[in-house]
């Protein structure tokens, strides 16, 4: 059978009635960014985790450094966190990472 072609916006529309229907619960989709995500484009989470300091193992690494610390009773404060990934970043980066380190909301 023959199925006309929709336009982003009506497909966006239909999906955020068939949600609406099956959970009660309105939600907004944007068209702009289906059409950048049908064309390749990047998600915002993936856009975001290539400006990030740490790779994801060394995310992992960190984490289980902080709990294994406050497990042994000495958990770490910003500052000595800082500390720690800033060594980690200079280790990997070198002269390209910053020469103060993470920012304040490097954390967020």
């Amino acid at each position: 059978p023959y199925q006309r072609h929709r336009g982003a916006q009506t497909i966006c529309s239909d999906f955020q009635q068939l949600y609406y229907n099956e959970t009660g619960k309105s939600v907004k989709l944007s068209h702009s960014t289906l059409i950048r995500l049908a064309a390749g484009g990047m998600s915002k989470a993936q856009s975001n985790t290539r400006l990030t300091w740490l790779t994801d193992e060394e995310t992992d690494i960190v984490i289980h450094y902080i709990i294994e610390m406050g497990n042994h009773g000495f958990p770490l404060s910003y500052w000595r966190l800082k500390e720690h990934v800033d060594e980690i970043c200079h280790a990997w980066l070198g002269s390209f990472f910053l020469e103060k380190g993470v920012g304040i909301n490097w954390t967020h």
